[in-house]
């Protein structure tokens, strides 16, 4: 018996050392991480939707699609509130009946889904203005927004 205490310690030790060489190291990475979307690394506020300005520049978008641009980002700023919703809805339900979390569960995913619904049009309106290599390029970055899902 001593001798599985004494591996357990050694095991422990070993653990703790490895972690303390690490942690000056990780303590230097910035956060948010530069080029990862919300949620990734920090919390995300509604004005502050990196993914939004990541978006803008990638697809270069020119002046005859700012309105459709603007229109687009009014839309996930309203449907990044229908989120933050969701989560306020959800919090206080982990001292619920199994029944009503599930309750609240449902009507928080009725409203999400009411939510992408409402940002579709101005999805659709916005898509339908991009060139087609913006296209190409927006295909691999729009639903990657975090404030979209």
């Amino acid at each position: 018996m001593p001798k599985i205490v004494t591996r357990f310690a050694i095991a422990g030790a070993l653990a703790v050392l490895t972690m303390a060489a690490w942690a000056p190291a990780i303590a230097q990475i910035p956060f948010p991480i530069p080029g990862l979307p919300p949620g990734f690394g920090a919390p995300m506020t509604e004005g502050s939707c990196l993914t939004i300005e990541m978006l803008k520049s990638g697809l270069a978008i020119t002046n005859a699609q700012k309105s459709a641009w603007d229109a687009y980002v009014g839309a996930l700023k309203t449907n990044y509130k229908s989120l933050q919703g969701m989560r306020e809805t959800m919090m206080p339900m982990r001292d619920k009946t199994s029944v009503e979390q599930f309750d609240a569960h449902v009507t928080a995913m009725e409203n999400r889904l009411r939510a992408l619904k409402d940002l579709k049009p101005t999805l659709t309106a916005f898509y339908a203005g991009l060139s087609d290599d913006q296209k190409q390029k927006a295909d691999g970055m729009l639903l990657g927004l975090s404030c979209m899902m």
